[in-house]
């Protein structure tokens, strides 16, 4: 399955409420070995962190 990511996602399902998420900063993180922003958001979302 493709990831498909946008730049802002809904509230309580942004990439910093994922558990694949590793913040690395200044609102950016890395997912999937991709550099995201933390308010984006994708198809992949699990629900993890709080």
């Amino acid at each position: 399955m493709d990831v498909k990511y946008t730049t802002k996602g809904p509230k309580g399902k942004t990439c910093a409420d994922c558990q694949f998420f590793e913040s690395t900063g200044d609102g950016m993180g890395k997912c999937f070995g991709h550099e995201v922003l933390a308010a984006g958001s994708c198809n992949m979302f699990k629900a993890g962190k709080k």
